[in-house]
């Protein structure tokens, strides 16, 4: 038996998606799952937030107590505060003797060492520990003494779908088709996007371009006027399904100038590479591992991360449509070959858990 921990859609943002891609994996092995779903009830307070955390605890361990030895936590590792409830979970895993196997999504402290984080890790020194990048892995073998041995990589682009080819071609006398798709935030760089697009006219490049995401309530008007002064840029709001991929079928570059510290392995940019949409990104996170060269361009400096872009753009502009569609195939063929890789580790995971024990 699986006892999966951690928060499941409702809300949908990159970690719920990729736990949810995990239970789902659990379940086709096929494997008995018992789910404490971590994710808040909508609109609730504080106090009732912990209230719910308390219940659902406490059913893990009704849970775990009538469990086969064999059984194994997973668990969808929180960023923030919420480590101290997985610890809770932690803690009756390890005394009840269970291998434990933490999934990490978050770079928040990794940059940093919280106290309350070194205590968690502190007593997950024995558990399988899985991480997105090789980065990723030497960063929390570093800041926690946890054994290299015991890190799986596994990049979230063995969750996604095969690639799959869309019709594009960018013609040289055309407008750029440039796009920006993430919760609209200013650490997201919503408005170094808007900043780059002015660097772009400005140099005479004809650029189009096409936002997409919720936008962050303390950005919104800021957000709303920065749009209105930007000619040929559309806010498409959040967009999923058949509209997301219309929204990737027009572009000819994702633009993710990211500046969130926390930033991870972005499954937007997974997204973009799978459908052969070259990549404009700043350095966060295991970003430059993901982008290889040919696939797009990751950018190191935040200070001139719009004139480095902007050069970039402007030289990609004057190119053949033979040379775009060389870029389109290579952004798709570092996906397939990302996801080849890592899909073998994880199903090699998922059997080793399916099969009683840790990762």
């Amino acid at each position: 038996m699986i006892l999966f921990v951690g928060p499941l859609p409702p809300p949908l943002h990159g970690f719920s998606f990729i736990n949810g891609e995990m239970l789902a994996r659990f379940r086709a092995a096929p494997a008995a799952v018992s789910v404490f779903n971590r994710a808040p009830a909508p609109s609730q307070g504080r106090v009732a937030s912990w209230w719910q955390a308390a219940a659902a605890w406490l059913g893990f361990v009704r849970a775990l107590g009538g469990a086969p030895r064999a059984s194994a936590l997973y668990m969808g590792f929180s960023g923030g505060l919420g480590q101290l409830v997985d610890l809770a979970y932690l803690l009756v895993a390890r005394l009840s003797g269970r291998p434990v196997v933490m999934h990490h999504h978050s770079f928040a402290y990794l940059r940093q060492r919280p106290t309350h984080t070194a205590l968690v890790l502190r007593c997950a020194r024995r558990a399988r520990h899985i991480v997105l990048c090789d980065c990723m892995a030497d960063a929390l073998s570093r800041q926690y003494g946890i054994a290299r041995a015991q890190i799986d990589v596994v990049s979230n682009a063995a969750f996604l779908p095969p690639a799959q080819a869309l019709d594009r071609g960018h013609q040289p006398a055309a407008s750029l088709q440039l796009g920006f798709l993430s919760n609209i935030t200013a650490e997201k760089g919503i408005f170094a996007f808007f900043d780059l697009l002015t660097a772009l006219r400005a140099r005479g490049v004809a650029v189009q371009a096409r936002v997409a995401g919720p936008v962050a309530p303390d950005i919104a008007q800021r957000f709303a006027q920065a749009l209105a002064a930007q000619p040929d840029c559309q806010h498409l709001g959040p967009v999923y399904g058949e509209a997301k991929a219309q929204f990737y079928q027009g572009l000819d570059v994702l633009v993710f100038p990211t500046f969130y510290n926390n930033e991870a392995e972005p499954v937007t940019l997974l997204e973009a590479l799978r459908v052969g949409l070259p990549v404009l990104a700043n350095a966060r996170g295991c970003i430059a591992d993901l982008v290889p060269a040919g696939a797009g361009v990751v950018l190191h400096d935040d200070a001139r991360f719009v004139d480095q872009a902007a050069d970039t753009l402007q030289a990609w502009a004057r190119q053949s449509t033979a040379q775009w569609q060389q870029r389109y195939q290579q952004a798709q063929q570092a996906f397939v070959q990302l996801r080849a890789e890592h899909a073998q580790r994880l199903a090699g995971i998922v059997q080793r858990m399916t099969r009683g024990g840790s990762a």
